[in-house]
């Protein structure tokens, strides 16, 4: 077995995408394959700052929209590689909308504990 773990650089763009997924179909045509995948270049900035404003009680709005594009701009450039999934439109929407709801929680509270900095900062990978 084969573990693959690629970084957030490596996941920029659609080309570092397109370059990732011919590595692991390669080494999946041997051997069985595990992938792990860290967040896209740039979302693990982008939540510390969606934190970081929610707490201060300003717009984290502004900031989840930056993350949204961000991934839907990745999705439709997949799309015209013929790479469409609604799933991982759907499953992209459900993060977004938790997303949301925790820094909701996180504007109120005007803090953020541990635990759910950790949730937050770990979507992420789930993008």
């Amino acid at each position: 077995m084969l573990v693959q773990k690629f970084g957030g650089s490596s996941l920029a763009d659609i080309d570092g995408f397109v370059a990732a997924a011919g590595i692991i179909s390669r080494a999946a045509a041997s051997e069985k394959v595990v992938v792990v995948l860290s967040a896209m270049y740039g979302v693990t900035d982008l939540l510390e700052k969606a934190i970081k404003v929610a707490i201060a009680g300003d717009d984290y709005q502004a900031v989840v929209e930056s993350i949204r594009e961000k991934e839907q701009g990745l999705l439709q450039e997949m799309q015209k590689l013929s790479w469409a999934s609604p799933l991982a439109t759907e499953f992209l929407q459900v993060q977004l909308k938790r997303l949301e709801s925790r820094l909701a929680g996180v504007a109120l509270l005007e803090q953020c504990p541990p635990a759910v900095q950790a949730e937050l900062l770990s979507t992420g990978e789930g993008f």
